[in-house]
């Protein structure tokens, strides 16, 4: 059984070496073939990666230089690499925390023949603070999967690094999806065409934020803006089979916008990285009203411990 893991980059030198040392630390009773797919960085990006080519060969592949591609086709590169049964994506400022993430999603997949992909619980890094959050989403799932209708309604994956697929659910995609621009949200909801997109609640991964991020350097507002934008192209490439769902999920996001640019408009928006402790402490709260007694001592406990999650001095 061979695991392909693709890693996407991009002027990632601060980060490439702590996502490349949390793949290869995976254990499990699966072949691993590491595929990097550097998207003409202007940093030392490529030359760290040729070091792990060198370091690992037969394991670590470095895909040959390009001009910049882009997000989708430096992505639609890489997975047309992959030979391997199954697909994990981390992406370069990204890293797992669990040695057994591939395994465990290996093993899901395995006894859910019917399924597309799974996906993980995982932890949010802001990298100019060290501040760490529990991505919320999947906190609210009640169900241990989700189809491409519930993925319209609410991105509760949210983020590549979390995900395993399987590769014939990824071939199937229709090529003509990669000339959109697109992140983990089409591209998970094109998945979960070919079945369902299974849920493992362990947090095995980080999803680094920070200001040079293709989302995370904008503020909410652009990104839903952005959003917004996107949903008719998604809605087409569908051929209008979600229509309702894509023209719910555009309003409710039309309104957002409006209620948040009002705010703005008052004075009294803060940028995205601002009042960090005011939304940790909403978390607590919201957290607070799903998990009680025991439940909530070991988030507790699990917040205390968080700093498990961050960088080591030195590495």
């Amino acid at each position: 059984m061979k695991i392909n893991i693709v890693v996407t980059t991009y002027n990632h030198e601060k980060y490439i070496t702590q996502c490349l040392e949390s793949i290869l630390s995976q254990k499990g009773d699966f072949q691993m073939e590491v595929i990097i797919g550097d998207d003409a960085s202007t940093d030392n990006t490529r030359q760290i990666a040729e070091q792990y080519q060198a370091q690992y060969p037969g394991v670590v592949f470095l895909l040959p230089p390009e001009e910049n591609l882009g997000i989708t086709k430096n992505l639609k590169r890489c997975l047309d690499a992959c030979t391997g049964e199954y697909i994990a994506i981390c992406e370069g400022d990204d890293y797992w925390t669990d040695v057994y993430k591939l395994q465990k999603q290996k093993d899901f997949l395995d006894e859910h023949a019917d399924y597309s992909m799974c996906f993980c619980a995982f932890v949010i890094l802001f990298e100019e603070t060290g501040v760490l959050e529990l991505h919320p989403d999947p906190l609210y799932l009640k169900q241990d999967f989700l189809t491409t209708e519930d993925l319209i309604e609410r991105n509760s994956i949210g983020n590549f690094s979390c995900c395993m697929y399987r590769r014939q659910a990824v071939a199937r995609i229709p090529r003509q999806m990669y000339e959109l621009f697109f992140a983990d949200w089409l591209f998970n909801m094109a998945c979960g065409q070919f079945g369902r997109i299974g849920f493992i609640r362990d947090w095995m991964s980080v999803y680094r934020k920070h200001a040079h991020g293709a989302w995370a350097g904008r503020s909410v507002i652009e990104n839903n803006k952005k959003v917004i934008d996107l949903i008719d192209q998604y809605n087409e490439f569908f051929e209008y089979k979600y229509d309702a769902q894509f023209m719910k999920t555009k309003a409710a996001l039309e309104r957002h916008v409006a209620h948040l640019q009002a705010i703005s408009d008052s004075g009294k928006a803060m940028s995205w990285e601002h009042s960090l402790t005011d939304r940790v402490a909403e978390q607590d709260r919201i957290l607070q009203n799903i998990y009680a007694g025991r439940a909530w001592r070991l988030i507790q406990f699990l917040r205390r411990i968080r700093s498990w999650f961050l960088p080591s001095a030195g590495r």
